[in-house]
């Protein structure tokens, strides 16, 4: 009874990450009352367990110097641009630490029922990745939707010139990008790039495939390309091809292909309007890219000699190199390691290489071939996408990352007999 109990905790921890906000104009979403409210439960209850193992250990200390580097400069005010920003960061950065003990104290002990949870909670994450896309066709015929703010809040950007007065999420869709619960689309992007490793460790090699499963991929797909996330289709999709194989790749393919060549002859004018949909640009961008700076335009010049962000890092290591700014000291970051330097200094930085250093230990010490294959690519999506943004402490889809970092750490502690 115990372990089926914990098993729902999991599991509700996964579906909150797709939760709505509960307070919008806090900015209170249910994902946060869930996980605090079960590491509450679990501190009280006198259930809330360290993780064991060395390594498990390690990364939940080096998360816990991750959060406690940009106190030291915090205090100063004057770094402060907001104090619903300094709180806002202080429990991005918190959050992963609550999370990663959540699941921790929540794991079953015996290996079995840790292959049991990873299979069901992966497959949860797929059917809830399905729901969102549906939510976002949704939004894509109805958006003047009250959905939109209720799933990604009401926060408006604030000055961004003549979107000042639209939330992330209501920019997005001016665009021509629906990204459904989701508010940034790099998340997106990373989500359903996640969802298609999953569906591929979990379905590759089924000789068979019901339409079920075919359904879910297909969904996946669809809600990755209305996100015209280039995480998505620059990262994700090559990914999932070179994770699936050649011959399932050209399956693929040749589907696709073919679907596409359907819908065009059955209905010509839609292939006109795909081609002059407001979002494409986004597309031909990349594809120009090929014959050109092709990082440059994937990483939107992040890293070109005028870039604010190479300033940024130069500026912030030579005013405060240790400790960085400080929390709520930048509004928003295109870069994993420029907020963590800005934040953190040297301090911030060391501890963040030390956790992604630490999260790769799995793929050499995994008991399965499988799983090693999966986790693999799984830290591809990771180590890349933080090119876009700090996707360790990203609300939400962090929720979901660390669950299948708790539950790998997890696995390379039980011995193969366990």
């Amino acid at each position: 009874m115990l372990v089926i109990k914990k098993t729902s905790f999991i599991y509700l921890a996964i579906i909150s990450s797709f939760g709505p906000y509960i307070v919008p104009s806090l900015g209170l979403r249910f994902d946060q009352l869930i996980i605090y409210g079960l590491f509450i439960f679990l501190l009280l209850s006198n259930n809330l367990k360290l993780p064991r193992s060395s390594l498990s250990l390690a990364i939940f200390f080096l998360l816990f110097a991750l959060f406690l580097s940009p106190f030291f400069n915090a205090i100063n005010s004057q770094y402060i641009l907001s104090q619903t920003l300094l709180v806002a960061q202080i429990e991005n950065y918190f959050q992963p630490i609550a999370t990663f003990l959540v699941f921790f104290s929540l794991m079953p002990s015996h290996k079995d029922d840790l292959d049991k949870i990873m299979k069901y909670g992966l497959e949860l994450i797929l059917w809830l990745l399905a729901l969102n896309t549906l939510l976002s066709i949704y939004i894509f015929l109805n958006p003047e939707t009250a959905l939109v703010n209720i799933f990604t809040g009401t926060k408006i950007i604030g000055d961004w010139e003549a979107f000042g007065s639209l939330t992330n999420a209501e920019l997005n869709l001016t665009t021509g990008k629906f990204a459904g619960i989701f508010s940034q689309t790099f998340i997106v992007g990373f989500a359903y790039s996640l969802g298609l490793l999953v569906w591929g460790f979990l379905y590759k090699n089924n000789e068979y495939l019901d339409y079920k499963k075919i359904l879910v991929l297909i969904f996946i797909l669809i809600g990755g390309v209305m996100s015209f996330s280039k995480v998505f289709l620059v990262i994700g999709l090559p990914l999932f091809l070179l994770f699936m194989g050649l011959k399932m790749t050209l399956i693929l393919i040749f589907t696709f292909s073919s679907f596409v060549l359907f819908l065009t002859l059955y209905n010509p004018a839609l292939f006109e309007f795909i081609s002059d949909y407001e979002a494409m640009k986004y597309v031909y961008r990349l594809l120009n890219g090929f014959s050109g700076d092709f990082f440059n335009i994937y990483t939107s010049g992040r890293f070109s000699s005028d870039s604010l962000i190479v300033s940024g890092i130069i500026e912030a290591l030579i005013a405060h190199p240790f400790f960085g700014y400080g929390y709520g000291s930048i509004e928003t970051s295109d870069f994993s390691i420029y907020e963590v330097i800005v934040l953190g200094g040297y301090v911030g930085l060391l501890s963040y290489l030390l956790i992604m250093l630490t999260l790769t230990i799995p793929i050499f010490t995994l008991h399965s071939l499988r799983d090693k294959y999966f986790y693999s690519f799984f830290m591809c999506l990771l180590v890349i996408s933080s090119i876009a943004a700090p996707i360790l402490t990203a609300n939400r889809i962090s929720i979901l990352i660390w669950f299948i970092i708790s539950i790998t750490f997890a696995k390379i502690s039980k011995p193969l007999n366990s």
